[in-house]
């Protein structure tokens, strides 16, 4: 087995789906849509208990402190870390002067999420610009498709502000928009990841995002 990976600052929030803030004790019911986008990863953390936890058992002290550390949070380069799987191990702990509180090293595996390149997902357009269009997954929304990697032929209505794919069977050609909150389908081209610490005060927010995925669109969900 590799050895586990330390901790490092490279620790980013990603944005929640607005109005779904997610919390660690969702994060420790949610489940992705796919096992595929799943993938397991060894840890190991020196995990720090308030005083204020030593009422609970060490194990559920140490889990708690894990999943508000990790959940929903962007690890490079490994992904979205979405719930503690289990711990493996527990080292001695430690005191230190003036900090009331307890170190531990722990030695524990966490589920990240990390599409493959050239996977193909479900999801529903977020909104869309002229540039293309955002995508989500509920618990995921910084999913982008840039207007090149649209179906052809596409056009973008300024007034409904959503892109047009149109679609011909051989016989006749249909609209078919793509509408926010329209099922759609879309396979993965590659993953970015990025430091947002260094984003520029004036910078736009999706320009520098913690991990973005840049899809090419597939399919709608309503069978073309």
């Amino acid at each position: 087995m590799n050895d586990p990976i330390h901790i490092s600052t490279v620790l980013h929030t990603v944005r929640p789906q607005k109005g779904n803030r997610v919390s660690p004790s969702t994060a420790r019911r949610r489940r992705v849509r796919k096992k595929s986008q799943n993938k397991l990863i060894e840890l190991r953390n020196n995990v720090g208990i308030r005083p204020s936890l030593f009422k609970l058992e060490q194990t559920r002290a140490i889990k708690e402190v894990l999943n508000t550390k990790l959940a929903n949070k962007v690890l490079y380069p490994h992904g979205l870390c979405i719930a503690l799987h289990d711990i493996i191990q527990i080292g001695e702990s430690f005191s230190f002067p003036g900090d009331a509180g307890t170190h531990t090293s722990v030695l524990f595996r966490y589920i990240v999420f990390k599409p493959f390149e050239e996977e193909v997902i479900i999801g529903k357009v977020r909104r869309s610009s002229p540039d293309g269009v955002w995508v989500t997954l509920g618990f995921f929304e910084d999913i982008f498709i840039p207007e090149a990697y649209l179906q052809s032929p596409h056009r973008f209505d300024q007034e409904e502000n959503c892109w047009i794919w149109e679609y011909t069977d051989g016989l006749e050609t249909h609209n078919l928009y793509m509408d926010e909150r329209e099922e759609i389908r879309f396979r993965v081209c590659k993953i970015e990841f990025n430091d947002v610490a260094k984003r520029a005060p004036t910078q736009d927010s999706e320009e520098l995002l913690p991990m973005k995925i840049i899809e090419r669109f597939v399919t709608c969900q309503n069978g073309a």
